[in-house]
């Protein structure tokens, strides 16, 4: 019997299979808590463990050994004599382990001198198993009913994660026990397996037991406090805005514990909370007045127009969430659950009417105003007059000299300031000591009216455009911007037209215009 047979008589259960001698490799797809290497050979040598980037692991110890190493070993009644030494069987036996486990990958081997190897491995990984909502980990305590995932299997210390399958954890046979009821499950889809479960009734008994490597056993259970808050809801499809005030459109929320109504302290104590949105996913605008229902464990959510307004009130699909949250036992519960509903919009050219005829009074009239202040509905003055009309005087006389003197326009304030009323003014058009000044009145067309034509009727030393106004001329006379006015006396005469300026030098000046 060699060395290595009785090793393996004691390590078989780990026996690292598949290593070869001649390349010296070994590859890990776990963490391995040691690795002991068996070499049988008269000058063999056991040298060291490295990883692929040539770090060593540490190596804990390292013994020779033989077959026999004491005296009479063995002795009964049916053995009477004493056993003789085989001292020509050698070997070594290696045990790499450190501090930290030995990571996955994989590894090359030295030894030398030795007639055979033989590799033992002692995983370093955790049985695990978990009650499992999507991704998140139920922590023991008071859970919800519902669907869940349990998920049993080996988890990686390193990593946190399950291991999904392992060639050196072999096949592990599994057996889950919820509230007494035992499933198996078989290792041949991997070293983690789940399966799905319907949590129900008042708790969750858990038990998770795993069978590997043939002599390996491991065992992990859970207790659960089960509390299935749940609601019926009860909501109408549709409502028309200007029915939304009477209540008759109302949304009935019934809420459950294990499918029992809640008792009269937990629906006191419990809340009922209503958010809606619109199909942007914005905030819908509309008020939910909530109020107990007449009956223990039920609520009456009713729509009702934001701010008491009509007009302020969204129309349109709406998502509505109700949330009632609940404490039971000393636990807070919630539940919530979304209904649509259709808010159609019904308001007719009267409810705008009823809603904004102020505001349509208020802009009328603010248009009248405005308009009174454009033309045609107020007549303004050309805006070629000038402010300062220039006035040619011509002398008549020996011994003076032509000259430019300046005439003045100036409108009144009050009919610039006042709506509808026409512009008024006074227009100087000869210097004193003939000053004449004539009183207009904007007319339109850029034309003006001579309000005070009697003080120039009959005076044919005073013309506009050549003729003088008639002595028995009724009304106004009209004139323009470009109108020439003419005032004759013994020494000068003098000549202005409303909208011409000239320089010093008698040339027409030219600028903006007033």
């Amino acid at each position: 019997m060699s060395l290595l047979r009785s090793a393996t008589a004691f390590f078989k259960r780990n026996e690292y299979a598949g290593y070869s001698s001649e390349d010296s490799g070994l590859e890990f797809d776990i963490p391995l808590r040691k690795l002991i290497v068996f070499a049988q050979g008269k000058d063999v040598k056991i040298g060291s463990l490295k990883n692929e980037e040539g770090g060593e692991v540490k190596l804990q110890s390292d013994t020779a050994v033989s077959y026999s190493s004491t005296d009479g070993a063995g002795l009964t009644t049916f053995v009477k004599s004493t056993p003789v030494k085989d001292t020509s069987l050698k070997g070594q036996v290696a045990v790499f382990a450190d501090e930290s486990p030995i990571v996955a990958g994989k590894y090359t081997l030295d030894v030398s001198g030795a007639d055979s190897i033989q590799i033992y491995y002692e995983p370093d990984v955790k049985f695990e198993a978990g009650l499992y909502k999507g991704d998140t980990k139920m922590e023991e305590g008071t859970i919800e009913g519902g669907a869940y995932t349990v998920k049993v299997g080996f988890v990686d210390q390193l990593s946190g994660k399950y291991i999904k399958s392992s060639k050196l954890l072999g096949e592990p046979k599994y057996t889950v026990s919820i509230n007494g009821e035992t499933q198996e499950l078989t290792g041949k889809d991997g070293a983690s397996q789940s399966i799905d479960v319907e949590v129900d009734g008042e708790s969750l008994e858990l038990t998770a037991d795993v069978n590997y490597l043939k002599d390996y056993t491991d065992s992990a259970s859970y207790t659960f406090k089960v509390c299935t808050l749940d609601m019926n809801v009860d909501a109408f499809k549709s409502a028309n805005l200007k029915m939304l005030e009477d209540g008759a459109n109302q949304i009935t929320v019934e809420a459950t514990r294990n499918d029992q109504p809640l008792t009269k302290e937990q629906w006191d104590a419990a809340t009922l909370d209503v958010v809606s949105v619109n199909k942007d996913g914005e905030e819908f605008g509309i008020q939910w007045d909530v109020q107990k229902g007449s009956e223990v464990s039920t609520w009456i959510v009713t729509p009702k127009y934001k701010k008491g307004g009509m007009f302020a009130t969204e129309t349109g699909q709406a998502d509505v969430t109700i949330n009632v949250s609940a404490e039971i036992d000393g636990d807070d519960y919630g539940k919530a659950e979304t209904v649509s509903v259709n808010i159609k919009d019904d308001k007719n050219i009267v409810d705008y009417l009823k809603r904004y005829w102020k505001h349509i009074v208020i802009s009328l009239l603010l248009l009248i105003l405005i308009l009174g202040y454009v033309p045609p509905f107020k007549k303004r003055f050309a805006r070629s007059i000038k402010k300062r009309p220039s006035i040619e005087c011509s002398a008549e006389k020996i011994g003076l000299r032509d000259n430019v003197m300046k005439g003045n326009f100036e409108k009144d304030l009050a009919s610039r300031l006042l709506p509808y009323v026409p512009e008024t003014g006074r227009l100087t058009f000869s210097p004193t000591p003939v000053k004449k000044t004539a009183k207009v009145r904007a007319s339109g067309g850029g034309s003006m009216l001579i309000l005070n034509t009697s003080a120039f009727a009959g005076k044919e030393e005073i013309t506009f455009n050549g003729m003088s106004i008639q002595e028995n001329e009724k009304g106004h006379h009209r004139i323009s911007a470009s109108t020439i006015i003419v005032v004759s006396t013994p020494e000068f005469t003098y000549t202005c037209i409303p909208n011409v300026q000239r320089t010093a030098n008698g040339e027409i000046k030219r600028g903006k215009r007033k």
